[in-house]
């Protein structure tokens, strides 16, 4: 997806598949640990999975980061050559209708991906 969204015939950088250098970070993590409180349990449960919550992270990054709030975590996605995890960081306060807002975007985004 993050190759259809740059629309790049020839990419400089390629995703690594290399789970040890790059993986899938929740934006909104699972286990929340006080640092989301704009969420509720239920909405940290329907949420925290979704596509649009997920992007491509160092693991580095991932793992120095964990459950922090979305302020520590944006100049993370800021910084990211991924232009998908890249466009998190234009969010103000991530919440669920940032989620479900960004799912929209990478259902269009998967339909250039993978056409039928």
């Amino acid at each position: 997806m993050e190759l259809a969204a740059k629309s790049e015939p020839e990419p400089w950088h390629i995703p690594n598949d290399d789970r040890s250098a790059i993986n899938l970070e929740h934006v909104l993590p699972e286990k929340t640990e006080g640092n989301w409180p704009q969420f509720t349990d239920e909405q940290v449960k329907l949420y925290y999975r979704r596509i649009g919550n997920l992007c491509l992270m160092r693991a580095s990054d991932n793992s120095a980061t964990k459950s922090a709030a979305f302020a520590s975590k944006k100049p993370i996605f800021e910084r990211s050559p991924y232009v998908l995890t890249k466009q998190i960081a234009d969010a103000t306060e991530w919440t669920w209708e940032d989620i479900v807002a960004r799912q929209k975007t990478l259902a269009a985004i998967a339909i250039r991906t993978w056409p039928i």
